[in-house]
């Protein structure tokens, strides 16, 4: 008798979207309730969620625009900087950032039943769609995002709606789905240019299971899929084409996407080789660990502790013929003078060229030297499960900040919570590669999106920050909710 009424009210039909959407904006009230109760940090006053250093590479540029046409600093792509655009035609800083925090919120609660319904649409089962719904509604790690001035949340959310109108154009054949789906994929790689390859898998996968009309001699059904391929395509390029255009009116050069990595804010020019070489023999160079080497080199910056503090060594592993421990201790030297601030311009900009030269090229000793370690040690061993289970990840577990034992309750059950998805969800993107490459190929763009995710910023670019892996977070539970459904549900999943 309970568990019929449990299951009126849970396992209600799946096709009635009103009901899911209103379940899920109603969860999604109670993160933004309790940030409107605990202030997070933020050095906006009276916002209802929190900001980072990173939020003002956002908002800053528009805000100058507004001042004088001009949009600077332009690192950014203005996929997030658009929306606070709009709204700041009519709103000032405040009411700006509280309305587009109620945004990320409500894209966050209605894209919960789309991911289900999405999941739902190509195993063929209701029994996913309950588990993908509820898993996702009741993660703590994406709703924690949801209340911050960052590109993750609206990030996952617009991922979520391309892939989901991709999907429903082979569901109901109309080819306005795929504009819809490129909408949305074109401002996601506004919002974050590392998921360009993401409108590549599209395409591919979009021909895979068209192949029958881009080979048949029958003039009408190419063109449906020509023009099908237009639409999903369009509203990148006419985006990019205007981007361009104007990248190259104020710099005189082509730019695609963006044109620095660390921004204006990193005018330190040696930081990149520094991390590269802290990357390259598989040490830790984020800012938010506290046992970093950045610490032993005398780097630090906002959030980080004093370097005197940090009495580490260096691993002895990591030298070559062309450098050793006193070598690096030089290098310390120069760097510590650097953070210091206490050169003048000219020797700063002196100090920051012959550092930069011994990284490079120290980086390239280690690469030419020790290939193991570079290619597979440091990316493998070191960079891979720190971004999925390192000190960020840990940080996070403890984000709620409850008092005495609900505090260690809460990180006890958001650990073994976040662990599970993953240890499940690799599994179901394994899984599922498998049965998408041999069957259902529209399958695989759940796991390639959040396997894309992982390689290019662990072991590519070996930026091991956690948050990075959000957008994609969304997609890890399908993966997760398929084995689960898969191995423990009574219907099993169609591959």
């Amino acid at each position: 008798m309970i568990k019929q009424k449990l299951q009126k009210i849970f396992l209600k039909d799946p096709t009635k979207p009103l009901l899911w959407i209103l379940i899920g904006l109603f969860v999604k009230c109670l993160p933004l309730l309790f940030l409107l109760h605990n202030k997070q940090p933020s050095d906006i006053p009276g916002i209802w969620g929190a900001t980072t250093t990173d939020s003002h590479s956002y908002l800053d540029p528009i805000d100058t625009f507004l001042k004088n046409g001009n949009y600077y600093p332009d690192y950014r792509m203005p996929g997030y900087g658009f929306i606070y655009l709009l709204l700041r035609l009519a709103f000032t800083q405040y009411y700006s950032c509280n309305i587009l925090i109620f945004l990320q919120f409500f894209l966050a609660g209605i894209s919960v039943y789309y991911l289900a319904l999405l999941a739902k649409a190509i195993f063929k089962n209701d029994i996913i769609f309950y588990v993908c719904f509820y898993l996702f509604l009741f993660s703590t790690y994406s709703n924690f995002y949801d209340g911050w001035i960052m590109t993750e949340s609206l990030c996952c959310s617009a991922l979520i709606f391309s892939v989901w109108f991709f999907v429903k154009y082979f569901q109901t054949g109309g080819v306005k789905n795929l504009l819809f789906s490129g909408i949305f994929i074109a401002w996601t790689i506004f919002l974050r240019p590392v998921f360009l390859p993401v409108i590549l898998f599209l395409v591919i996968i979009l021909l895979l299971e068209k192949k029958e009309e881009a080979f048949t001699t029958q003039n009408k059904k190419q063109h449906k899929l020509l023009k099908g391929l237009l639409l999903l395509l369009l509203p990148f390029m006419l985006t990019e084409a205007t981007w361009v255009t104007r990248n190259y009116q104020q710099h005189q050069r082509i730019i695609l996407l963006t044109s620095a990595k660390l921004g204006p804010s990193a005018k330190n020019f040696y930081w990149p080789p520094l991390f590269h070489f802290i990357h390259s023999w598989g040490g830790c160079a984020d800012f938010t660990d506290n046992h970093s080497p950045l610490l032993w080199f005398g780097f630090h910056t906002n959030g980080m502790p004093d370097p005197k503090d940090y009495h580490d060594s260096l691993p002895a592993y990591i030298y070559t013929s062309q450098f050793n421990r006193d070598s690096l201790a030089w290098l310390k030297n120069k760097i510590t003078a650097l953070n210091d601030s206490i050169l003048s311009p000219e020797k700063d900009t002196l100090y920051q060229k012959v550092v930069t030269a011994k990284l490079d090229k120290y980086t390239l000793s280690v690469k030419k030297e020790k290939p193991l370690l570079y290619y597979i040690q440091s990316p493998i061993l070191h960079a891979l499960p720190r971004f999925l289970f390192g000190p960020e990840v840990k940080l996070y577990m403890k984000r709620f900040q409850l008092q005495g034992k609900l505090s260690l309750l809460a990180k006890t059950i958001f650990t073994i919570f976040y662990s599970l998805v993953i240890v499940l969800g690799l599994a179901g993107m394994c899984l599922l590669f498998y049965k998408g490459l041999k069957k259902n190929h529209l399958a695989l763009i759940i796991p390639i999106i959040p396997f894309y995710t992982v390689v290019v910023h662990a072991l590519i670019i070996r930026v091991t920050y956690n948050r990075f892996l959000m957008p994609a977070w969304a997609f890890v539970i399908i993966c997760a909710a398929y084995i689960i459904v898969k191995f423990f549900g009574k219907k099993k999943v169609e591959d």
